[in-house]
């Protein structure tokens, strides 16, 4: 969602206006005219040819801009850290996507997940640096569709329950790469017809009802995740010590979300104005510490458990047996994430899936979220630029549409414009293109090292992610949208939380 990043990392920009920004667009600038569309008297075999040019047109390059030989280091220091941030957010989303069915044939398909999300980040934010309006914009996947493929898990896993094992895996995959085929294929009809201003009508209470009720989805994952299991299924498992502990280490990760980044940040920051007249370094160095805290609030508990859990006496086996670790996985190469799509009884599991999903709405919940997020992302980061760019949201359609479609071809999965992380980039001294394509290097080669992050990340952290993103979606909506809301439009958002949490969904 718009809150993606933001509900990462506690200390980014809030997003709750920018959601109110796409309501605030003019109509008479923004709607679709004759001259832009696409003509009407031509037929349907060439209105085809047509959309299928323009979605292998690359897009209309921007204007080039020069880059002075000092800035070029705060470009890619400040593309590093947002290939940081990026890395650390998609981990825990691939987790999310992974891990919410607790079927243990999904699970051990975690890193190849994760590498999928990896590889998909390194593809979108690539290309999105290159094309969008927006110099300094870095991309990847983000939460409101992974939580959309977490759902997703849980039918593949209900359906094939009963099929020969090293089914469901590769299902998963197909799956994946299906859905963001079509989400990209939305996004370039979009582009292609300049309907943007037709999406941007959505109703708000639709909008904030869908965005809330993921949060729903997400926090229901978290205490999944970190108990071993849902409350409905095994209570006496949920119920467990272990478990028990597991979740009040997450509520502790989650109160550090919440708590600690802001102030981390106002005191780092004003370290930087105290050190701006006496040494600049030091300025910089406290400034990018101070946008880094939201980071150093997720890392942190991980050396942490380490030190405690070895300290007590206890092993890292005995962490995996009580649920606080994922198992050992063995290091796998980078390519051995296209083996996993190895269908080994052909395509009928898959398609009886696939429709499965439409006929949920699951497909369809997925593209309306993610083009909800890209809106509303978009016009976050104009809302907030400084600069004065042009703001096209057909052309940042098509270019995430085409980037999204490129990474989905190539076994992974739909990458949209991060928010606060494009904005903390750009405060760090990432003005140019160069600053997300260091970032897109960054993941890259995360993804080519096959570093097996599974075995080392708690499961209780994830899960105090998992809840900072459910909190701050539901807050969003139900808290801080309220007083811009008709009190007719709020109980429309409470509505789709009353569905989202019945048992039918």
């Amino acid at each position: 969602s718009a809150s993606s990043d933001n509900a990462l990392n506690a200390d980014e920009e809030p997003v709750s206006e920018d959601t109110q920004e796409i309501q605030g667009l003019d109509p008479e600038n923004s709607a679709p005219t004759e001259s832009k569309g696409v003509k009407q008297n031509r037929s349907a075999a060439a209105e085809l040819a047509a959309f299928v040019k323009y979605v292998f047109t690359l897009p209309a390059l921007p204007p080039k801009e020069e880059i002075k030989p000092p800035n070029v280091q705060l470009c890619i220091g400040a593309g590093m850290l947002a290939g940081l941030k990026l890395t650390i957010g998609v981990i825990s989303f691939a987790s999310l996507v992974f891990t919410t069915a607790m079927d243990d044939e999904i699970t051990q398909g975690l890193p190849s997940g994760i590498s999928m999300y990896l590889l998909s980040t390194a593809v979108t934010c690539a290309y999105i640096a290159l094309f969008s309006n927006f110099q300094y914009v870095v991309a990847s996947p983000q939460d409101t569709p992974s939580l959309v493929l977490a759902e997703m898990s849980v039918v593949v896993s209900r359906m094939l329950d009963d099929e020969d094992p090293g089914v469901k895996l590769p299902t998963m995959f197909f799956l994946i790469v299906i859905s963001s085929w079509i989400s990209s294929l939305v996004f370039l009809l979009i582009g292609y017809f300049k309907a943007s201003s037709y999406v941007q009508v959505t109703p708000y209470p639709v909008i904030g009802g869908f965005l809330a009720s993921v949060g729903i989805t997400s926090i229901r994952g978290a205490f999944t995740l970190m108990a071993g299991t849902a409350p409905e299924k095994d209570l006496a498992k949920f119920l467990r010590p272990e478990s028990l502990l597991a979740i009040s280490l997450g509520l502790g990760v989650l109160a550090a979300l919440r708590v600690l980044p802001s102030r981390m940040k106002l005191l780092l920051h004003s370290k930087a104005m105290l050190a701006d007249h006496s040494c600049m370094s030091h300025a910089q160095g406290f400034y990018i510490l101070g946008n880094m805290s939201g980071i150093l609030v997720i890392i942190l508990p991980i050396p942490l458990f380490f030190i405690v859990l070895l300290g007590l006496g206890y092993s890292i086996g005995d962490a995996q047996d009580g649920g606080f670790l994922f198992d050992s996985v063995p290091q796998e190469p980078f390519y051995s994430l296209w083996e996993k799509f190895e269908v080994k009884e052909g395509l009928s599991n898959m398609l009886r899936v696939l429709w499965a999903q439409v006929s949920n709405a699951n497909i369809f919940e997925m593209v309306g979220l993610c083009i909800i997020t890209c809106l509303l992302n978009v016009a976050g980061l104009s809302a907030s630029d400084e600069e004065n760019t042009a703001l096209d949201f057909d052309h940042e359609l098509k270019v995430a549409g085409q980037a999204s479609l490129l990474a989905s071809s190539i076994g992974g999965t739909i990458g949209l414009h991060q928010l606060g992380t494009s904005i903390n980039t750009r405060k760090d001294g990432g003005t140019h293109r160069l600053s997300g394509l260091t970032a897109a290097a960054f993941c890259f080669a995360v993804f080519v090292s096959g570093v097996p992050v599974t075995s080392v990340i708690p499961k209780f952290v994830l899960g105090g992610i998992f809840l900072n993103i459910g909190y701050t979606l539901m807050r969003q909506w139900l808290y801080d949208a309220r007083p811009s809301m008709a009190t007719s439009d709020w109980w429309e958002v409470g509505t789709f939380l009353v569905h989202s949490v019945s048992p039918e969904c």
